[in-house]
């Protein structure tokens, strides 16, 4: 007897880009990006999807720009992705003191749009505002890397219901 599982799994590229406001923050920054970018690929993983990330924040191709509105989705076009998962994340000040540059780094929201790379209209778009998820109170529990890995888990499985 032979039985045939048949699996379907997509390949999707995930793109993360954040406001400027807290760019000063570099190194933080860049430990929740990666850290977002993590849950939400391990969430596509787990479901079965093939997914990789943009792999350099340069936009630059030799001596011109190419825009952040296309460029996304002609890298994941011309790498096989079928889906595109473009991510802006906005942070916020966890405890501040008023008056004070104060408090750890932390996701305060993650606005997406999930794109099928043929067209150029998102086919999903929303808001993940992880006060709402994490019950507003501004005490996260966990670090701020464990918070916005936890984002990145919400917005995949958020993103996967198109698939399923």
């Amino acid at each position: 007897m032979v039985f045939v599982l048949s699996a379907s799994s997509e390949t999707v590229m995930v793109y993360v880009t954040e406001e400027e406001t807290y760019k000063e923050n570099g190194d933080a920054v860049k430990r929740l990006s990666y850290s977002l970018e993590g849950g939400v690929m391990d969430e596509f993983f787990e479901h079965g999807h093939i997914v990789f990330n943009m792999g350099s924040e340069d936009n630059e191709v030799g001596d011109f720009r190419i825009d952040d509105e296309t460029f996304p989705l002609y890298l994941a076009k011309s790498g096989g992705a079928s889906f595109l998962l473009k991510v802006y994340l906005t942070y916020r000040k966890q405890n501040p003191v008023p008056e004070e540059d104060s408090g750890q780094l932390i996701v305060s929201s993650a606005r997406y749009n999930y794109f099928d790379v043929e067209k150029t209209e998102p086919i999903k778009t929303g808001v993940i505002d992880a006060g709402v998820y994490f019950g507003g109170t501004g005490e996260e529990k966990g670090s701020p890397e464990e918070h916005s890995f936890t984002v990145g888990q919400i917005l995949a499985q958020e993103a996967l219901r198109i698939l399923q």
